[in-house]
């Protein structure tokens, strides 16, 4: 559901209706949802990366599947399957590189949002979590936080960034 704002001349969407009603722009889900972004794209690019090592597998033919006997009527021919197998990995290697495009220009935009945030324990904790991907264990480890401790200090750290 989209709403107009005329005092803004701009469509928002209803959750954006609600927080400038409200006065609060965005809440911690929102804020934690958008700190995540970069985490998000370095999966998809997992995901391209695991998709062209399975293709880049189906390079390794059986040596059953080879041989210099003729074959009748189910005769192969391997260049043809090679050339379709190395069309589909650099289809999948464009779409990695478009994503790896996107995600370091996430990284810099979510840094650049940590970077507002006043505490520097704070911005080591958003950086660790959001930028260097670290789990919540690891950065309690670095940290020397209890679970709790780290939890709390992780929320404030979130509602304090200026979006």
């Amino acid at each position: 559901m989209r709403i107009f704002l005329k005092a803004y001349k701009k469509l928002y969407t209803f959750r954006d209706y609600v927080y400038f009603i409200r006065g609060d722009r965005m809440g911690y889900e929102d804020k934690k949802r958008y700190l995540d972004m970069y985490r998000h794209y370095v999966s998809r690019m997992n995901n391209y990366q695991t998709e062209i090592d399975f293709i880049n597998s189906l390079y390794g033919l059986s040596p059953s599947g080879i041989s210099d006997m003729p074959k009748a009527h189910n005769q192969s021919d391997l260049s043809d399957r090679i050339i379709k197998i190395d069309n589909e990995t650099k289809k999948f290697i464009n779409k990695l590189r478009k994503e790896e495009e996107i995600a370091a220009t996430k990284a810099r935009e979510v840094l650049t949002v940590i970077n507002t945030v006043k505490d520097e324990t704070d911005r080591r904790i958003l950086i660790a979590r959001h930028i260097q991907l670290m789990n919540m264990k690891d950065i309690m480890k670095a940290e020397g936080y209890s679970r709790s401790g780290l939890t709390k200090r992780y929320k404030r750290a979130v509602n304090s960034v200026q979006l």
